[in-house]
């Protein structure tokens, strides 16, 4: 094939036959899936909450349903190595960048931090005997 005006080689390393395998497999996954749960409503459902029996792609409505109202991902990704993203520390005043939080951590620990322990540990101490 040229491209370019040269003579350029596809060789992605992966062979049809492993791309048809790997079709075959996901198909055959997609229809376990979906005949278990289609199994597991028509054993279970209709006796116990009296409902319709479901086809295959009524199970896979459910499946895609539920997948819709039940997965909410509320998580916060934090890249910690990005030195032009810092991670931000939240205080009751402001929010500082990650250098100066150990900064203020090591001022507060010094004036606060340590008397604050000292007072608790004696009261814990106290209270165990």
């Amino acid at each position: 094939m040229k491209l370019f005006g040269g003579n350029v080689e596809w060789d992605t390393g992966v062979k049809g036959s492993t791309i048809i395998k790997f079709i075959l497999l996901a198909a055959g996954a997609f229809a376990v899936v979906g005949l278990l749960f289609m199994a597991l409503w028509n054993w279970v459902m209709p006796e116990v909450f009296g409902l319709k029996e479901i086809t295959f792609l009524q199970g896979y409505g459910l499946l895609l349903l539920a997948k819709l109202i039940f997965s909410y991902d509320n998580t916060v990704k934090v890249n910690r190595n990005k030195k032009s993203d810092p991670v931000k520390v939240v205080t009751k005043d402001t929010i500082v960048e990650n250098d100066d939080a150990d900064e203020m951590y090591e001022k507060w620990w010094n004036e606060e931090g340590e008397a604050y322990f000292e007072t608790y540990l004696a009261d814990k101490l106290e209270s165990d005997m």
